[in-house]
C-alpha cells in the first residue's frame, strides 16, 4: 500500500521490500497470506513497473495465480497482468503465462470475483476474444483454463464472449 500511494518515497526501498515479500512465499502455506502477497506485488508492479525485476517476480506470480482465497484485490492483479502484457509481452511469454491467463479467465466471472471493476472485466473479455482462437501459446492457455472452469462459470464466460 505504501508503494502504491507513496511512489517516490518508497522507490529507494523497493528491492528490500520485494525481498521481504518473497520470504512470505517461502515460509507461509496459508492461502490468504499468499494471495495478499500476490496482491502487494501486483500493486508494486502498477506503480514501479519498470523497476521491478520481472525475471524474479513473474515466475512467482505465475505459480501462485489465480487467487484462491482472498479475492478482494483481484482488480489490482488483473490490471497488473495487463500492464505486464502491454509493456513486457515478449518477455512474459519466455517467463510463462499460464497463471496469468488462468487469472484472467477466472476473473471474468463477476460472481466469483465481484471486486474486479467493469473496466477490467471488459478488458479481460476483449483480450480473451482476441486470443481465444488460433494456435498461439495464449490461445492454448485460454482453452486449457476454460476447460477447467466449473460448468456455471463456462456458461457465464461464453455469454460474455458472445455479447
Amino acid at each position: 500500500v505504501l508503494c502504491y500511494h507513496y511512489r517516490e518515497e518508497m522507490a529507494p526501498h523497493l528491492f528490500s521490500l520485494l525481498t521481504k515479500l518473497s520470504r512470505f512465499y517461502e515460509n507461509f502455506d496459508h492461502l490468504f497470506t499468499r494471495d495478499n502477497v500476490v496482491a502487494a506485488i501486483c500493486k508494486i508492479i502498477l506503480v514501479h513497473g519498470d523497476a521491478v525485476p520481472l525475471s524474479t517476480l513473474c515466475p512467482t506470480l505465475n505459480q501462485n495465480l489465480p487467487l484462491s482465497k482472498d479475492r478482494d484485490d483481484a482488480d489490482y492483479v488483473v490490471r497488473s497482468i495487463f500492464y505486464l502484457i502491454e509493456n513486457h509481452g515478449e518477455k512474459l511469454q519466455d517467463l510463462g503465462l499460464s497463471g496469468f491467463v488462468k487469472q484472467l479467465v477466472y476473473a471474468s466471472d463477476q460472481n466469483t470475483y465481484p471486486k474486479v471493476s467493469e473496466t477490467s472485466r471488459n478488458q479481460i473479455v476483449a483480450f480473451l476474444k482476441q486470443h481465444q482462437n488460433g494456435e498461439s501459446a495464449i490461445a492454448t492457455l485460454i482453452q486449457e483454463a476454460f476447460s477447467k472452469l466449473p460448468t456455471r462459470q463456462k456458461s457465464v464466460l461464453r455469454q460474455l464472449m458472445e455479447a
